[in-house]
Formats: C-alpha cells, sequence, structure tokens
C-alpha cells in the first residue's frame, strides 16, 4: 500500500484513489496544522517505500488543489519548528537549483511562502525565510520575487503584511527594503505602489483600521517621500472605486484614524484643497465622505466630519454640496439615508437641514426624487423602515400642505408607476402598506 494510500487518523475523504485533508493529501494536512510529529512519521515511512525522485515529487515538490507544497503550508501555518524541519529534510534531498524553486513556487493565487507567511504575521517565520533567501537566493531574485514580487491581485508581501499581518513583521520588512532595495524602488513599488485595484499600502493600512501601523506607514512616508509625492500619492490617491483615504475611513468608521488624517491634512495642504479633495470630493458614485459616513450608519463619522465643514466651508458650499447634492444615482443623503441608513442618522441629517429654508426643505429634500422616481418617503418603505417613514411623514406634515402630501408625497409614483403604498405591498412590506392606510385615514399613528 501507497504511502499517500494509508488510512491515518484525520479527517479525510477518499477521491482519485488518495486520502485528502483540505484538497491535499495528509502530509499537506500534517504541514498545514503543524503536526510535527506526524510529518516526520509520513516522512520515515516515505524514506522506507519510496524512491528519492518520488520523494521530491510527491513530497517537497506535490502540491494541494491550491498548488500549495508542504512549504507552503508550513510557512502559512506558521509553526516555526515544523518549517525547520522542511528545511532540513529540503537540504538534504535537493539540488541548490530545486532548493530555489521552492523558496520562489507560487500557489493558484501568485504566492510564494514569503507572501503567505507575510499574511500571518509571523515576525519568526520571516526571519526565517529571508535568512534562507540571503543563502540560496541572488540580490536580484530577493528584490524582485520576494520584496517587491506580487500576487494575481498585485499584491507584494509589504501589501500582505499591512493587510493581515503585524506591525513587528512590517517593520522587518522595512528594514530588509532599506538595505536591500534603491531609494527609487522604496518610493516608487512600496510606498506608492498600489496593488489590482488601486490601493496604496497606506490605504491597505487606513482599511484594516490599524491606528499603530496606519501612524508608522505614514512616518515611513514622510521620511522617503515628497510632499507633492505624499500629498498626490497618498493623501489623494484614489482607488478603482474613486475614494481616497479620507473616504474609505469615512466608510469604514475608523474616527481615530480619521482625525489623524485630518490633522496631517491641515499641516500638508491648503484650505482649498483640503475643502475641494477632502471634504468636498466625489468617488465614482458621486458620494462625498460625508454622504458615504450617513449612508453606513457611521454616526460619529458623519458628526466630525460636519464639525469640520463648518470650520472650513461656506454656507452655500455645506448647502449645495453636502445637504442637497446629489449621488450618480440622483439621491440626496437623506434619500440615501432612508434606504441605507439609521433612525438615529436621519434625524441628524434634518437637524442639519433647518438650516435651510422652507421651499429647500421641501422641494429638494422631503419632496426630491433620484433617477427612479424614487422619494425619501419611497426608499422607507421599500426598504420596509417603519421608523423612518413615521419620522419622515411626522417631518411632512410639520413643513408641508395637506395638499401637497397627497399629491407630492403619498401619491408620488415611481419609475414603475407606483406610489409607496403600492410599493410597499408587492414588496412584501404588510406593516409598512398597513400605516400607508391609516395615514391616509387620518388616523392616529402608533
Amino acid at each position: 500500500m501507497g504511502l499517500e494510500e494509508r488510512d491515518y487518523t484525520f479527517s479525510a475523504e477518499r477521491r482519485h484513489g488518495k486520502w485528502l485533508y483540505e484538497a491535499g493529501t495528509v502530509w499537506h494536512a500534517a504541514a498545514h496544522v503543524g503536526n510535527l510529529e506526524v510529518l516526520e512519521k509520513l516522512w520515515e515511512w516515505a524514506k522506507e517505500k519510496l524512491t528519492t525522485e518520488e520523494i521530491k515529487e510527491r513530497l517537497l515538490f506535490g502540491t494541494d488543489e491550491r498548488r500549495r507544497t508542504v512549504w507552503h503550508l508550513t510557512s502559512f501555518g506558521g509553526n516555526l519548528e515544523t518549517l525547520l524541519k522542511v528545511w532540513e529534510w529540503a537540504v538534504k534531498e535537493l539540488t541548490t537549483e530545486e532548493i530555489n524553486k521552492l523558496l520562489l513556487a507560487t500557489d493558484t493565487e501568485g504566492r510564494t511562502a514569503w507572501q503567505l507567511a507575510a499574511m500571518r504575521g509571523k515576525s519568526k517565520i520571516l526571519q526565517k525565510l529571508w535568512e534562507w533567501a540571503n543563502e540560496k537566493l541572488t540580490a536580484e531574485e530577493i528584490n524582485n520575487k520576494l520584496l517587491l514580487g506580487t500576487d494575481n491581485k498585485g499584491r507584494a508581501a509589504w501589501h500582505c503584511e499591512t493587510m493581515f499581518g503585524s506591525l513587528e513583521s512590517l517593520q522587518k520588512i522595512w528594514e530588509w527594503a532599506k538595505k536591500n532595495l534603491t531609494t527609487e524602488e522604496i518610493n516608487n513599488k512600496l510606498l506608492s505602489g498600489t496593488e489590482n485595484v488601486s490601493r496604496t499600502f497606506w490605504h491597505v493600512a487606513a482599511q484594516q483600521g490599524n491606528l499603530e501601523m496606519f501612524k508608522k506607514v505614514w512616518e515611513w512616508a514622510q521620511e522617503k517621500l515628497t510632499t507633492e509625492e505624499i500629498n498626490s500619492k497618498l493623501l489623494f490617491g484614489t482607488d478603482y472605486e474613486g475614494r481616497t483615504v479620507w473616504h474609505m475611513v469615512a466608510e469604514d468608521g475608523n474616527l481615530k484614524i480619521l482625525q489623524e488624517v485630518w490633522e496631517w491634512a491641515k499641516e500638508k495642504l491648503t484650505t482649498e484643497e483640503i475643502n475641494n479633495k477632502l471634504l468636498l470630493a466625489t468617488d465614482n458614485k458621486g458620494m462625498t465622505s460625508w454622504h458615504s459616513a450617513a449612508y453606513n450608519g457611521k454616526l460619529d463619522i458623519m458628526l466630525q466630519v460636519w464639525e469640520w465643514a463648518e470650520e472650513k466651508l461656506t454656507t452655500e458650499e455645506i448647502k449645495n454640496k453636502l445637504l442637497l447634492a446629489t449621488d450618480n444615482e440622483g439621491m440626496t443623503v437623506l434619500q440615501g439615508s432612508a434606504r441605507w441608513g439609521t433612525l438615529e442618522i436621519l434625524q441628524k441629517i434634518w437637524e442639519c437641514a433647518n438650516k435651510l429654508k422652507t421651499e429647500e426643505i421641501n422641494n429638494k429634500l422631503l419632496l426630491a426624487k433620484d433617477n427612479k422616481g424614487m422619494t425619501a418617503c419611497h426608499w422607507a418603505a421599500y426598504m420596509g423602515k417603519l421608523d423612518i417613514l413615521k419620522q419622515v411623514s411626522e417631518w411632512a406634515e410639520k413643513k408641508l400642505t395637506t395638499e401637497e402630501i397627497n399629491n407630492k408625497l403619498l401619491s408620488a409614483k415611481d419609475y414603475e408607476g407606483m406610489p409607496a403604498s403600492q410599493a410597499a405591498a408587492r414588496w412584501g412590506k404588510p406593516d409598512v402598506f398597513r400605516y400607508f392606510r391609516m395615514y391616509r385615514n387620518g388616523l392616529k399613528r402608533n
């Protein structure tokens, strides 16, 4: 019976004549979970039963369905003792050329063992991989395949560490990069380099919400980049959705990071740049950071951005570019919040809107229609948000005439020719439909 067919005590299934664990052999399973005792026993049996070529082909270079070798799996698993043992076997069995092949092999996602270790933030594993790479690889291979090499998503180990790893490991990569790369490579391919979705590592750190890592990355950028590069590549750099770091943090809701960006922006940017490229800048969906915070239910972010807007912008800019501005779907922040936000968010928007003239509130907020002919009332009904619908109705009673409520709010038709009440019935929102019926009949609401 061959090695790969033995029935070990793993949660495995038989497929294509082999015992598999997570689409790999038992050998791969033991490597992945870092079970050194099992790996050593498997290796002992392999030495008894298999030829040298079979050991190379099936164990050291054999891959699972993600094309990961035992080297990938032990690096990703993060068990240093297991990795040291696999290295010991590789050195004994493989030629220098074969060892290099093992070090630089990529899985189906284009990741080397080095990148997989970076994703786990295991600094001791990274340290050993770096030492072995320096023993076996050329400077060119180290630079191009490890430090600057990217996976199928355009992510170098630098991006992977920022996204999934630890500050300790990131600092190690930074020190190695400074010793091995040129200033131009550090600036253009690490600090300013982007992955396939156009995010720099600074964007990634911001989106992950790791304040300590975010501040460290900014510190390194200031060491190496010019003010112009910092502004254009970091503060104003956008991802594939047209979002700056400012947009990303507002959307994800990390207030401390947003406050850090604000302080740095005040140091680096002119008032005009702060206003036009941060506070009023829109992404590919036509949304400002204030819209994004409101749509995503980030009340603390929304209030903070509003405070800064009042500090920097004119009354007309606040009115026309925040409160009454529409995104690419033709929605104001009130409509968008009725659709995606919360009652608390909507109430805060209303407080801000009370600075407007009654006519503007009525025509450009309460009765405004988006590209689908939907008012805030329609969206609350469509989403089944009875609390928001009641609140909008209450505001309507204070601001609109009975005729306007009946003809322009309750009877207003969307792009399918349906008023909000009929749409609620169609979309399976019985509570909303009943509320509309009671409201029309002039009954007291709960």
